[in-house]
This record gives C-alpha cells, sequence and structure tokens, in this order.
C-alpha cells in the first residue's frame, strides 16, 4: 500500500471519529438541558411563526412576559405568547391590553382585534395568560380562561428552519 493511501484512511477515520464524539457530546448536552426540536402547527402564531416552521425548544426554563411557549391544552398541543404573569391583572380595552395598570406594548401583534371590552382577569399564584400574535385567528386564554404552569411544556429558543 501506498504511503499516500495509508495517510489518507487513516485521516479519514480520525474525521469519523472526532465527527462521532461531536454528536454523542450535542446529544448528551440536549438531554441534559432538555431541548428538543418542535415543530409549529398553525398560524396562530403569524406574522412571528408560520405553519411548520422548526424551532429547538428547552423543558427547563424561567417563564417570562413576552416568552413563546408551547403549552397543552384539553391535550392539544398549542403554541402562544406569555402576556401575563402569576399576580397580573389583565384587563381589555376596544384595541388595547392592559397588564397592571400599565397599557401593552405590541410590536409583534399585525392585526389588532377588538377585545372584549371591560373583560379582566386576576391571575392566581400559579397561572399564566397566554395568547396568540394572530389576535383573529388564535385559540386562546381568552377561550379557555389562564393555565397553570405545569401545563407550560417548553420555551421556544431559537427558529432551525423558516417555511
Amino acid at each position: 500500500m501506498s504511503r499516500q493511501k495509508y495517510y489518507g484512511r487513516k485521516k479519514t477515520h480520525r474525521l469519523v471519529i472526532i465527527f462521532s464524539m461531536v454528536v454523542l457530546l450535542i446529544g448528551l448536552v440536549s438531554s441534559y438541558y432538555g431541548t428538543r426540536p418542535i415543530i409549529i402547527q398553525g398560524l396562530s402564531m403569524f406574522p412571528s411563526i408560520s405553519h411548520k416552521d422548526r424551532f429547538i425548544s428547552i423543558e427547563n426554563f424561567n417563564i417570562n412576559r413576552f416568552d413563546i411557549v408551547s403549552v397543552v391544552v384539553n391535550n392539544e398541543n398549542l403554541c402562544k405568547r406569555v402576556i401575563g404573569l402569576p399576580k397580573d391583572v389583565i384587563q381589555f380595552t376596544k384595541n388595547n391590553i392592559i397588564i397592571n395598570n400599565e397599557l401593552m406594548t405590541e410590536y409583534y401583534v399585525l392585526d389588532i382585534s377588538d377585545y372584549e371590552i371591560g373583560k379582566s382577569y386576576t391571575l392566581k399564584d400559579d397561572e399564566y395568560f397566554v395568547m396568540g400574535d394572530n389576535r383573529n385567528n388564535s385559540h386562546d386564554s381568552r377561550a379557555f380562561g389562564p393555565i397553570k404552569k405545569i401545563q407550560i411544556k417548553s420555551k421556544i429558543l431559537h427558529r432551525v428552519w423558516r417555511q
């Protein structure tokens, strides 16, 4: 065997071993932190997220206002934005949301829908209020009410693929 073929094969084996170790390491880190891929179904988060966009999500997380999360409501997986946090008071006016007596600015909403004027929610210690960005086409807390923290399965971290 020529020297060139021998060194070429050795280099190929080394690359395969390094690649395998990197894949194994990524798998171990992902399982430790609870990351997983998620595919969004539907248009309730449009224009922020489109149907069939793919994301990486994390299962061990802190929840903040405006986070996009995966929730389970009535055995259905939904993707929504966190609007209200525990103990918040949420009030709806014609085209606005007021949280704890402060007007909420919603830069991510394409069309402001007419909310149920005068409707309000006072969240308990473990409740969150979630809404889709496509307010005219979203089944969210306005329909099913506040959700419990246990219903929030993961926090959307990073888009991997956009449809």
